[in-house]
């Protein structure tokens, strides 16, 4: 069975578009082809469901709660993903925890807001993308895109 690991931040609280997007992928995968079992690694509880017994969820320790989820995901996530020890990590929005162990990186490049929408964006991550997104773009193995920008009205 091949293990994929999963950035849980974008399964957190309400789901956006991301995190819709990325919750239909996990499912169709684990209702279309059987050789995959899916890791979500998370800071958090996650109030969605999954409808396949092959999605699993790891909720790191209550004390890493506090911490914001998109901080968590670039500098501590790399220790439940070391310990887990998926085939694949699935980086939902591109972005690759630091200290990441040996594995194969799948990235969703839903959009480039950071360049032509940077005033939708809250400060941290706007920060956060203008020092990683590019290196971690490509870091990735394989880079999937399914957005050409912000909706427009």
């Amino acid at each position: 069975m091949i293990k994929i690991g999963v950035d849980g931040r974008l399964l957190q609280g309400k789901l956006t578009g991301v995190g819709k997007f990325v919750l239909n992928l996990l499912e169709y995968i684990c209702a279309n082809d059987t050789r995959f079992s899916i890791s979500v690694y998370t800071n958090k509880p996650l109030e969605c469901a999954f409808r396949s017994e092959r999605i699993r969820v790891f909720v790191d320790a209550p004390v890493y709660a506090k911490v914001k989820p998109m901080v968590w995901s670039k500098f501590l996530l790399h220790r439940l993903l070391n310990r887990d020890q998926p085939d694949i990590f699935f980086a939902g929005d591109a972005l690759v925890p630091l200290f990441i162990g040996k594995c194969k990186i799948v990235s969703l490049v839903h959009d480039f807001n950071q360049m032509i929408a940077p005033e939708t964006m809250s400060t941290l991550r706007l920060i956060s993308d203008k020092l990683f997104y590019k290196k971690d773009i490509f870091k990735a193995d394989l880079i999937l895109a399914n957005s050409g920008g912000p909706p427009t009205s």
